[in-house]
């Protein structure tokens, strides 16, 4: 995940809101970057994801 101006303690209210919104319990292990800007101002964070897709339906 990038954040915009990433500072320490943003850490902890990330993981309250990811907590919150998450459909599996733990949650898996994550980097957190710092980044000075996005590519559009109005963007605070960017988050790269993947899927696992089961083939058989």
């Amino acid at each position: 995940m990038y954040v915009v101006n990433y500072q320490s303690e943003d850490a902890e209210i990330i993981g309250k809101v990811l907590q919150k919104y998450s459909t599996v319990g733990q949650l898996p292990a994550m980097p957190l970057i710092g980044v000075r800007a996005m590519v559009e101002e109005k963007f605070f964070i960017e988050v790269d994801a993947e899927a696992v897709v089961n083939g058989d339906g």
